[in-house]
């Protein structure tokens, strides 16, 4: 049967590790949490500061269950992008500049640059990255501000062609899901919402 684990009203994604820890964002504004898998009273492992940060997104555990990656958006460039941080509170830094989620697999780090997926030798444990970075796929479609790949712990990657973004036509359709005609020019549109009167999106 389904449990319930906590409340997350907008959940920013989460990740589960081996000790039965998971780590999530619950809303948009909020900072990292942490509530066993079976349930209870979630406990904050890093607080969001509104000053510097506009939200976090997307902590993933690394192998070793106590570091994880997360991804920041800050309204300072120079502060936005993927950290690498502990459970226990000791580590916590800006481990690569940008606007894209980055996953670790196989001894690698892998990140979104432009539309290309980049691959960079990685110490999980250390958060150290080495070498240089090597592209791995061109043409990554990207949503949100993430890349379109995850990849599993024994080092199959998968990830969804295309340019990011992508194009959409809004379309008009009565409530029996007759079609009744196209609004405005094709563009990237997303999180679409009408006035109460119907007259403006």
């Amino acid at each position: 049967p389904a449990v319930v684990v906590a409340d997350a009203p907008n959940g920013w994604g989460g990740s589960w590790n081996r000790n039965g820890t998971i780590l999530f964002v619950p809303n948009v504004g909020r900072g990292v949490y942490q509530v066993a898998a079976s349930g209870g009273t979630p406990v904050p492992v890093l607080d969001l500061d509104p000053s510097k940060y506009l939200h976090y997104a997307g902590p993933r555990f690394l192998p070793d269950g106590k570091h994880f990656l997360y991804l920041v958006e800050a309204s300072d460039p120079a502060f936005g992008g993927t950290y690498f941080a502990s459970l226990d509170g000791k580590e916590n830094r800006l481990l690569l500049r940008g606007g894209s989620r980055a996953t670790y697999a196989s001894g690698f780090l892998l990140y979104l640059s432009q539309a290309t997926l980049m691959a960079q030798a990685f110490d999980p444990e250390q958060g150290q990255l080495t070498g240089d970075p090597h592209p791995v796929a061109e043409q990554v479609a990207a949503a949100f501000g993430a890349g379109c790949f995850d990849t599993s712990e024994n080092g199959v990657l998968v990830y969804q062609g295309g340019s990011s973004g992508g194009e959409r036509r809004l379309r008009w359709f009565d409530r029996t899901g007759k079609e009744l005609g196209v609004i405005g020019e094709a563009s990237t549109y997303s999180n679409l919402r009408l006035s109460p009167d119907g007259a403006k999106l």
